[in-house]
């Protein structure tokens, strides 16, 4: 956190901007459900192969949104009440993307203590930058060819269990009992996404259109958002290392229509969010012009457009 004598925010700044709003949160959900549904309409009528090419990278985009909402969701960013937080992440988010909030929740908290350590839950994502240009390009491939979704899948699923158990064991049977709500059961985590996956291909069994689930939900999912969740990734913190002052090893990238596509949520304002993780997606931005303003940013690495952070991280090499 930035003390205030440098430009941060004071006490009463940060429990203002830190309120939580759900209503904005229910009215987040609903926007990307309808854009979703209205997507998956309008291949259905169009019923053309370039209708359904177009609307891959959208749907991408959402599913996108729904991740940075489960994001949020793993500061308890969403709800003032923790386990409304923790189960409207896991039913509405992380379950139609076969993700669990939970094992997301423990890595990513991890990672906010340390960016960039040797520990650090993403470095297998931030670590090893620059890198060729070439080498980055093949793995951009591997991205849109649906080979690192597994990878993906795994760095998610197994957390879960693993930060669990260590969790769990580290506790006495007393403090155990008596801890505060922690997370979902696995039981309605299961439950949320059969029940999604299920209604959705009933529901698309019954307007006769059943192919656009794997081909318009499995595909982005596997594709399209793993280039973007890698873009995003690697422009938050790569090319960096560790230190304690967050505004160095962490960057800001201003580029609003870029980042509806790859850090919708206003997570491009990167340095703001780990310098005040309790403060909710829809004042982050607010947050990053007050910081700036007061000059607390200068010299911090803000760039222009993810273009600038590409060439930068493949600078040295060809």
């Amino acid at each position: 956190m930035l003390r205030e004598e440098d430009g941060g925010l004071s006490p009463t700044e940060l429990r203002g901007l830190s309120q939580l709003s759900g209503t904005r949160t229910w009215l987040r959900i609903a926007e990307i459900y309808l854009a979703i549904t209205l997507l998956f309409a309008a291949v259905t009528v169009i019923g053309t192969w370039w209708a359904w090419l177009i609307a891959v990278p959208v749907v991408a985009r959402y599913q996108m949104a729904m991740g940075a909402l489960m994001h949020d969701a793993a500061h308890r960013r969403l709800f003032r009440s923790r386990p409304l937080n923790d189960v409207v992440s896991q039913l509405f988010v992380s379950g139609p993307l076969l993700l669990v909030s939970d094992g997301y929740r423990r890595t990513h908290l991890k990672h906010h203590r340390a960016p960039l350590a040797d520990d650090d839950p993403d470095i297998g994502i931030t670590g090893g930058y620059p890198i060729s240009r070439r080498r980055l390009a093949k793995r951009f491939f591997r991205d849109m060819t649906g080979q690192t979704y597994i990878k993906f899948i795994r760095h998610f699923i197994a957390p879960h269990r693993r930060t669990a158990a260590v969790a769990n064991k580290a506790l006495a049977p007393k403090k155990r009992r008596t801890q505060r709500h922690d997370g979902v059961p696995m039981w309605l985590v299961l439950a949320g996404i059969v029940v999604f996956h299920s209604s959705l291909i009933a529901l698309l069994f019954a307007l006769s259109s059943v192919w656009l689930y794997p081909l318009l939900w499995l595909v982005p999912q596997m594709t399209a958002l793993q280039v973007y969740l890698r873009i995003r990734g690697i422009s938050e913190h790569a090319g960096f290392k560790q230190g304690d002052d967050q505004r160095m090893n962490t960057r800001t990238v201003r580029s609003r229509w870029q980042a509806w596509w790859v850090a919708p949520g206003q997570l491009n304002y990167h340095i703001t969010h780990h310098l005040y993780p309790s403060i909710p997606w829809y004042r982050t931005r607010q947050t990053y012009r007050m910081l700036q303003d007061r000059g607390a940013l200068d010299g911090a690495p803000v760039y222009d457009n993810y273009g600038q952070v590409l060439r930068e991280l493949t600078a040295s090499t060809p």
